[in-house]
């Protein structure tokens, strides 16, 4: 496959996945065209001399922290280059410039090509017009790489994934060295597999095992729980559900059963959704108007005081046991934790989450985080 048809299968799998319609301005690139136009305007400004970029695509912050986190460990002050949906002001972490003119010549060139080939694809050709926008993107992508590399030696690109679909690119034309620093457990292995970069950086021997023990994969550990590690308690005794899934139905008849649990027990009740997902939180409040119930969604677990997690076959699992968190599984004992199922709480039913959340908090919970932490987080060291 080319680089414009791992870039388009990447973009639209989690569409096809879960049977949700693809919005046009997907389709016609439109949310793409202005994340590379964001680019160049972050772009502007006297050349910027530093050899290690981070690539910062994803609108998740969760996965921006861990970036964060991993770049202040290097030893000087580090650039990173931003593809997201805002314009990058953080002083603590300068974007890449590539100079005046060049910024300028690609965004002018880049919106003609634009305009002309979204005229034409939509008139003459509207099968084509996914294939003749990533063709378009791809182009000036791989433009932007190389002039960011031009004139200087050993550039090193760090991004949190290599199919999403500007890193894919960096990671597929860049000339200098490309890593991924893992942002989450390998729950599906088509999100990060086949590696595309030249090394995969692996929270642990667990990620390394489900990429097939890939010889690009380094176990380093992570930096992503730093924050979580030297948070103080911040407990109100209520019940999070933190959701994962993106059945409707299925999260609907979970949020009725804690509502219900937590009715009967006294207890608060919230919920959080995965940050960057489809779901609109608006949508859930306007549902559950009238009920005790707090929704979030991008707002960091530092800042929502809870008591215990009910989560699903999530890489949250490890953040709540960073957080000294109780934590009941709402998921099929066959998934990505299934190994634990003896250790952790875990079910399907309405009977069987009530019975976990009675109990209260696990009973072992320090054995219970040592194994877990060995096996999935190189033991809590980090090596990037």
């Amino acid at each position: 496959m080319n680089c414009e048809e791992i870039c388009l299968d990447d973009r639209f799998r989690v569409f096809q996945v879960n049977h949700l319609k693809i919005p046009f301005v997907k389709r016609v690139g439109l949310d793409l065209a202005a994340k590379y136009m964001l680019l160049l305007m972050n772009s502007f400004g006297k050349r910027s001399k530093n050899s290690n970029v981070f690539v910062d695509e994803v609108k998740n912050n969760s996965m921006v922290t861990n970036m964060r986190n991993t770049m202040k460990h290097f030893g000087e002050r580090e650039e990173s280059f931003c593809v997201c949906n805002f314009r990058e002001r953080e002083k603590e972490f300068p974007h890449v410039k590539i100079g005046y003119t060049n910024a300028a010549m690609l965004f002018l060139a880049f919106s003609i090509q634009y305009c002309i080939v979204l005229a034409f694809s939509l008139l003459f050709a509207r099968r084509k017009v996914k294939r003749k926008m990533a063709e378009l993107l791809v182009n000036y992508m791989r433009k932007y790489v190389r002039v960011v590399e031009q004139g200087k030696a050993n550039v090193q690109f760090y991004m949190m994934t290599d199919h999403n679909f500007f890193s894919t690119i960096v990671a597929l034309s860049a000339k200098g060295k490309t890593l991924v620093i893992q942002h989450g457990l390998i729950l599906d292995r088509s999100y990060y597999y086949p590696i595309l970069a030249d090394e995969f950086l692996a929270w642990g021997e667990e990620s390394k095992k489900k990429l097939e023990g890939d010889s690009k994969v380094k176990v380093t550990g992570t930096y992503k729980f730093d924050l979580y590690a030297k948070a103080p308690e911040n407990d109100d005794g209520s019940i999070l559900y933190c959701v994962s899934i993106l059945d409707n139905k299925l999260v609907k008849k979970k949020i009725d059963n804690l509502l219900k649990i937590t009715k009967e027990a006294g207890l608060g009740f919230k919920v959080k959704t995965h940050p960057g997902s489809f779901y609109n939180v608006q949508v859930w409040k306007d549902m559950y108007a009238g009920e005790n119930i707090q929704f979030f969604q991008e707002e960091s677990l530092l800042d929502i005081p809870f008591h215990t997690a009910v989560i699903e076959n999530s890489t949250i699992l490890l953040d709540m046991l960073y957080l000294k968190k109780n934590i009941i599984i709402y998921d099929s004992a066959d998934g990505y934790f299934g190994q634990y199922a003896g250790i952790v709480p875990c079910s399907e039913s309405y009977e069987g989450i009530k019975e976990a959340l009675s109990k209260g908090r696990c009973e072992d919970f320090e054995s219970t985080e040592q194994i877990i932490m060995e096996k999935e987080l190189f033991g809590g060291q980090c090596t990037i």
